[in-house]
């Protein structure tokens, strides 16, 4: 009976873990749909064409992508990895972004979506108010591993990269992303779906982590 109880539990741990990855690779794959149609646009492709980097209108249309489906930053670089426009305030461009992995890939013809940690630097260049969004006071907790850090301040983002692409060439590349840090929608999704209640009014039987590690 004890081996029967210990298996069934495992069983359903293991089916509880993949429920959530089942919830989180759907998050992604909706912001990989969304740098998939931005880097479809005519106006995107045709400023890679022409490299006119300094072309409000779009800029503006990326804005408009970004805020309208849920993005916390959307960033075009050009076919050396250099950001060329930026769709969040203050619009920084010059750096290069060849050192991440999507990118870099995306650059030789790839759309890649992952999971990724950004420094409070990285997060900075994109949208100065995100780090401020991700940093967390960390709070003693049992059975914690002991530690002598007092904050967490890196980012944990949801991220894709696509190539932009005329007549079969790279011309450049889209990459954008939501930070996980403090966003309780998708442990949300993720309890539902693991400990769904009939009643609203009873508490959950389980807490939903994602750690960044």
């Amino acid at each position: 009976i004890k081996d029967r109880v210990v298996a069934e539990a495992q069983t359903r741990v293991r089916l509880d873990l993949n429920a959530a990855r089942s919830t989180i690779n759907a998050e992604l794959s909706e912001i990989e749909l969304v740098l998939r149609l931005a880097a479809s646009k005519e106006i995107v492709v045709n400023s890679c064409v022409e490299q006119d980097w300094a072309d409000e209108s779009v800029r503006n249309r990326l804005e408009f992508i970004r805020v309208n489906l849920g993005l916390d930053f959307l960033t075009m670089v050009s076919a050396d990895g250099r950001v060329v426009m930026r769709s969040n305030q203050p619009y920084k461009t010059g750096d290069f972004k060849m050192g991440l992995t999507p990118v870099r890939r995306a650059l030789d013809g790839e759309t890649v979506t992952s999971i990724e940690v950004f420094s409070p630097l990285e997060m900075d260049l994109e949208d100065p108010s995100l780090s401020e969004r991700a940093y967390i006071v960390l709070e003693p907790t049992p059975y914690a591993r002991p530690s002598v850090r007092i904050d967490e301040n890196r980012g944990l983002i949801f991220f894709s990269a696509t190539p932009i692409k005329k007549n079969g060439e790279v011309l450049g590349a889209l990459y954008g992303g939501v930070l996980v840090n403090k966003d309780t929608d998708v442990v949300d999704k993720i309890q539902q779906t693991v400990f769904p209640s009939e009643n609203p009014r009873f508490k959950p039987v389980g807490a939903v982590t994602i750690f960044l590690s």
